[in-house]
């Protein structure tokens, strides 16, 4: 696999993180959900009323992030709970802007770099 420029989070320490194609059907089959249901769940996530649905989401664009660059994962979901109670406001409205980024601008539009 070659390895990709991919955008990085500190939480323990810098991580790389993705939002895509793939993290997105990570997301999904976490819940066993289809895209119109995770839709949901990860606007509820982004405004505090899905806790487990916000970690599940950092979490899949975590491991995407590892299979990006080719890192071996070497942390659990529980690992990243931890991290966000700890985690910086700034490091947080970084993730928010990295998952806005990756989203399609519209119909037929290109989508957006997810590279800051």
């Amino acid at each position: 696999m070659a390895v990709h420029k991919c955008n990085t989070i500190k939480l323990d320490r810098e991580r790389p993180i993705n939002f895509g194609i793939n993290q997105t059907i990570l997301f999904c089959d976490e819940f066993q959900i289809d895209l119109p249901e995770a839709t949901e769940l990860i606007q509820k996530s982004f405004t505090g009323k899905s806790l487990k649905g916000l970690v599940t989401l950092i979490y899949t664009a975590l491991i995407d992030g590892c299979r990006l660059i080719d890192q071996e994962k070497d942390f659990t979901k529980e690992d990243v709970g931890d991290w966000l109670d700890y985690i910086e406001a700034d490091e947080m409205v970084k993730i928010l802007n990295i998952y806005t980024k990756s989203m399609p601008e519209g119909e037929g539009e290109k989508k957006k770099t997810n590279m800051e």
